[in-house]
């Protein structure tokens, strides 16, 4: 990545890195539900645990602080170059 890019682009490129690692882990939350057998109001009354991020094996910040640190590591590696 070049010195010369923008801190626009930087951020851009970062969010859509994140999105693009944390989507396939959302979809993986809502895939489970796919498969239920219950009924719609169990179902929807099981929601509030399935987005209680304290049960999920992933860290939507820890992915994105990751992210930024990589793009920005890419970035000062260039600027030595």
């Amino acid at each position: 990545m070049k010195a010369s890019t923008t801190d626009a682009e930087r951020h851009k490129l970062i969010l859509e890195r994140w999105k693009r690692r944390l989507e396939p882990q959302l979809e993986g939350l809502l895939s489970a539900v796919r498969t239920r057998t219950d009924s719609i109001d169990v179902i929807g009354a099981s929601v509030p645990d399935l987005f209680d991020r304290a049960n999920w094996s992933f860290s939507p910040e820890g992915i994105l602080a990751e992210e930024r640190a990589l793009v920005e590591e890419c970035r000062n590696t260039n600027d030595t170059k």
